[in-house]
């Protein structure tokens, strides 16, 4: 299977065949308008819907309890990880363009450029959903991570926000990419440098230390001292995903040809031991386990082998795939995808004030509130997309002026 051909001189990057997946909004290096890949921008789209169901059991258990058996259906995979690898990958394409069209400084630019609007984009979310909260009143929702900060004053909790000592559960993926993204250029660096070996050997040295509580000692260290939090997600042992993701949309720019083994024994082995956690998971044959082999906020062995291998069988299968998933509306979330995930949470607190968030709800009306839930994603990228169409108007109506013009 081929993700991108990059072909010289001219480095335009196209697609091969129907099983390319170029993984993102690129078409031909230096064009002034970009052409997203649906199948990837579909994706997106479905990891929102997911992980918003997804989190409705935690924060509402009592109201909405007809899909707390479909988290982690598939086995040991979430899409949290399909995000955090699906960013990876996305960056190893774009940064790597950057680099070597116009160099490491533009590429570092653009990197903590993007870095910062995602912490920002992280801050005003959780802050304006605090002062929300503080304005309603009703702060009884205990969310976790969130309740501490629902207790503090509003000033104290946005400065802990900010100062990212408090990372509140459900966005603290977010600042946890930012992170990322600022070590995205040195980590390519040594990519174009041929270094593949020491940069897979470093990140599983990273996720290893993770496995054996490095973060717990750290946060204990830490807690003696200052109140922290850094949400559920061990960023120490994430970073695999991430780094993963950025070697392959590395290799995808770099390769000339398809690069996936054509193989049959890897997609049956990969096919195998998806169900193999299928079945351990939903308990309908179960082996012993020790809880570390599957653990979600360490990114277990066995957890990440289950994520390697359902993410190579979308691969192999795209062409099937993309024809059945491939809709216009999950391309328009995965556009505005940052102000989405930012501020999902805000319409389930409100229908939470306005249903109760311990009440129980007959099945229809838990439908309901899961239909308006979802429809509120979509919402919110018209919102996000009305506000790009107004700045990009106003940098019509509003002329640069050239310093020269005053003769200075």
């Amino acid at each position: 299977m081929s993700i991108i051909n990059v072909h010289s001189p001219n480095k335009v990057i196209q697609t091969a065949g129907t099983e390319s997946a170029a993984l993102d909004s690129i078409v031909k290096v230096g064009s002034p308008t970009a052409k997203r890949d649906p199948f990837i921008d579909s994706w997106r789209g479905i990891f929102h819907i997911i992980m918003l169901i997804d989190h409705l059991p935690f924060l509402l258990p009592q109201t909405l309890v007809i899909i707390a058996g479909f988290y982690e259906w598939i086995g040991y995979v979430t899409v949290a990880e399909g995000f955090v690898f699906l960013s990876g990958f996305v960056s190893g394409l774009v940064y790597t363009r950057v680099k070597r069209e116009k160099g490491n400084r533009a590429m570092w630019c653009k990197a903590m450029k993007r870095a910062g609007v995602i912490y920002l984009c992280y801050v005003l979310a959780v802050v304006l959903l605090l002062a929300l909260v503080k304005c309603i009143g009703r702060s009884s929702l205990d969310w976790l991570g969130w309740r501490m900060l629902f207790d503090l004053s509003w000033p104290i909790a946005s400065a802990k926000v900010a100062a990212l000592l408090y990372q509140p559960s459900f966005l603290e993926i977010l600042p946890m990419y930012s992170l990322l993204l600022v070590v995205t250029p040195p980590i390519l660096k040594q990519l174009e440098r041929g270094n593949l070996v020491f940069v897979i050997v470093a990140s599983v040295t990273i996720w290893l230390l993770a496995q054996f509580g490095i973060r717990n000692t750290l946060l204990n260290f830490l807690s003696a001292r200052v109140d922290v939090f850094f949400g559920y997600f061990d960023s120490l042992a994430w970073q695999i995903l991430f780094v993963g993701g950025l070697i392959c949309g590395h290799k995808s720019y770099i390769s000339s040809k398809p690069w996936l083994s054509k193989s049959y024994v890897l997609p049956g082995l990969a096919l195998i031991f998806i169900v193999l956690c299928f079945v351990q998971h939903h308990g309908i044959w179960k082996f012993e386990l020790s809880p570390g082999w599957v653990d979600r906020s360490t990114v277990g062995l066995i957890r990440l082998v289950n994520f390697a291998s359902v993410v190579f069988l979308i691969c192999k299968a795209r062409p099937l795939i993309e024809k059945i998933i491939s809709w216009s509306g999950f391309a328009f979330l995965s556009r505005h995808s940052l102000q989405v995930f930012a501020f999902h949470l805000y319409p389930i607190y409100l229908l939470a004030v306005a249903f109760g968030d311990n009440l129980s709800l007959p099945f229809a009306l838990q439908l309901a509130f899961i239909a308006i839930c979802i429809a509120s994603l979509f919402q919110i990228a018209f919102l996000a997309e009305g506000f790009r169409l107004a700045v990009e108007n106003l940098r019509v109506r509003v002329p640069r002026v050239n310093p020269k013009s005053f003769g200075g």
